[in-house]
């Protein structure tokens, strides 16, 4: 900070001379306020409920705009994105009591989904290699 000797020492004689024209009365009055708010305790400013609850209201309506504003569009029916190839179907078939021999046949089903491409390569097997 720029100090400038000549603007402090002008500052200081105006004030001075204005406290010195100030009359007796007034220097008096304002001399008991200063010494009464110097003796006041400082207070403690204490937060009543609604002044808490407005903001962190504020926030959870805020939060609950944004995830509802901000959530991705709804997939189509039975292709969600924790079941993408419609597995919830699956479950319903062979959940169905008309379809029971299909629960039976659950193991073969399963091995069959963890080997993929084995009944292509079965199908384009040469014709002239048959079992006897």
């Amino acid at each position: 900070m720029n100090e400038d000797p000549e603007f402090e020492r002008r500052a200081r004689a105006d004030l001075e001379r204005m406290v010195n024209e100030t009359s007796p009365e007034v220097r008096r009055r304002l001399d008991e306020m200063a010494a009464g708010v110097a003796r006041a305790a400082p207070r403690r400013k204490t937060l009543r409920g609604w002044q808490v609850a407005l903001p962190v209201g504020g926030g959870v309506l805020a939060a609950a705009l944004a995830a509802v504003f901000l959530r991705p569009p709804d997939a189509p029916a039975g292709k969600t994105a924790a079941n993408p190839a419609g597995k919830g179907e699956d479950l319903a078939l062979l959940l169905n009591v008309d379809n029971l021999d299909l629960l039976e046949q659950m193991e073969f089903y399963q091995w069959l989904d963890r080997e993929p491409g084995l009944l292509d390569a079965e199908t384009t097997a040469p014709a002239d290699s048959q079992r006897s």
